[in-house]
């Protein structure tokens, strides 16, 4: 059969993954003049329209009305639509609801489907990294907020996010395509023509159109500034147990539709074992943050973090690596051809991800990249070593991702 190398390998378009280091400083870059201009202008000319133009005074209760439930539709559109559906697919979705939540976010007047999500994939895959994350919160709260937007840069790695998905739906596509008449038409048109059949058209342009759309920007920027300056994003992820003033309506709404609508059809559920995981790891970490005087509390977080783990199974801990079986390279090639599997090599360790490639959140193409040993008619193709990738090279996993590595882990490589 040959000798079989390890080659560790990005991709066929991108650069080795060992010359993709995190950069510490933000190369300089050309200003986007049109954001530069167009935005702050519509601050302006919103502050001049609710003083002189349609002061709040003059103001009809319906356009009042509609500016709070176009805040609300616009808010739902990016959340429920552009970042769980169409960025990380958390539920699968019938047409007419892409479309609504296609015409939805639209209203939020954040670009269109496309480009937002790859740039939010984008951030996903380099957090904070002043270099390639859009909206670093690790340059400052001014730019994570709004600051990001007056930049035109060159995102270099944004060939390595996955794409396919975007492109192949057709909802994606005429939006992206037809996203600058869609959203004047939905953001600015649409609440005018609305308004005056109350007979308040000129308070349907600037409250419904002009300041509506103010809110609904700085309501999602908040997000990437303020929940990424004082916490970790939408979600209390910092927490070990849920807060009474906690809540997110759209997970309700997306339960609501998938359990007594046929709108949504699958949804994807976190595997209570990672639940007890994750809140045994954030009691250990509440624990390090503890003084040395404070050892008694110490105690008994670490008391209640072990609790949580004898509470799960088992098997979903995986194999431990002293446990694991140790396999030749014949016998890792017999193991993929014979089974029709797909595997990594990562830490030297084999990892069978044939079941969980369609559930990544970064794609089934993305993983198929840096499979170990592609099934090609008995093909003998070198060995690709997928660790530098998985450690930061290509996305620096976290606790729980590496977990779950643990969990698939079926063999050790050895020569």
């Amino acid at each position: 059969m040959g000798m079989l190398k390890i080659v560790p390998e990005c991709s066929s378009t991108s650069p080795p993954v060992e010359t993709c280091p995190t950069l510490k400083t933000k190369k300089p870059v050309p200003i986007w003049w049109m954001n530069a201009i167009f935005f702050p202008a519509l601050h302006v000319f919103g502050l001049v329209g609710a003083i002189w133009i349609s002061p709040w005074a003059t103001v009809k209760p319906q356009t009042l009305w509609m500016v709070f439930l176009s805040w609300q539709m616009a808010g739902f559109g990016i959340v429920i639509g552009y970042h769980r559906l169409f960025c990380h697919h958390a539920f699968v979705a019938s047409l007419p609801l892409r479309i609504a939540l296609a015409f939805m976010g639209t209203n939020g007047s954040q670009g269109s489907i496309k480009w937002w999500v790859l740039r939010h994939r984008l951030h996903h895959r380099f957090t904070d990294d002043p270099e390639h994350d859009p909206y670093a919160a690790s340059l400052g709260l001014l730019y994570s907020h709004m600051g990001w937007i007056f930049w035109k840069p060159n995102y270099d790695r944004l060939v390595l996010v996955e794409k396919g998905d975007l492109e192949r739906d057709p909802v994606v596509r005429f939006q992206h395509k037809y996203y600058l008449p869609l959203a004047v038409l939905v953001g600015f048109v649409l609440p005018t023509v609305i308004a005056a059949t109350w007979g308040d058209a000129l308070g349907g342009f600037i409250w419904g159109g002009v300041i509506a759309r103010l809110i609904i920007w700085h309501n999602t920027f908040a997000i990437n500034s303020f929940a990424h300056w004082e916490g970790l994003g939408t979600q209390p992820h910092s927490r070990d147990i849920p807060d009474p003033l906690d809540w997110d309506p759209p997970k309700w709404i997306i339960w609501l539709l998938w359990k007594y609508t046929p709108l949504i059809s699958s949804i994807k559920v976190t595997a209570e074992p990672e639940i007890l995981k994750a809140r045994a790891k954030m009691l250990d970490l509440e624990a390090e943050e503890l003084s040395c005087t404070e050892e008694a509390q110490k105690d008994a977080l670490r008391k209640k973090a072990a609790d949580l783990r004898a509470m799960v199974p088992l098997e979903a801990w995986g194999i431990s690596e002293d446990k694991l079986e140790r396999w030749t390279r014949k016998e890792l090639q017999n193991y993929v051809e014979n089974g029709r599997r797909k595997v990594l090599l990562i830490d030297g360790c084999v990892v069978d991800i044939t079941t969980y490639m369609k559930d990544h959140p970064g794609g089934a193409a993305l993983m198929t990249r840096f499979l170990a040993l592609p099934t090609s008619d008995n093909l003998v193709l070198p060995l690709t070593d997928a660790t530098v990738a998985f450690h930061g090279g290509f996305n620096n996993h976290s606790s729980a991702g590496k977990e779950k590595m643990k969990v698939m882990r079926v063999a050790r490589l050895v020569d």
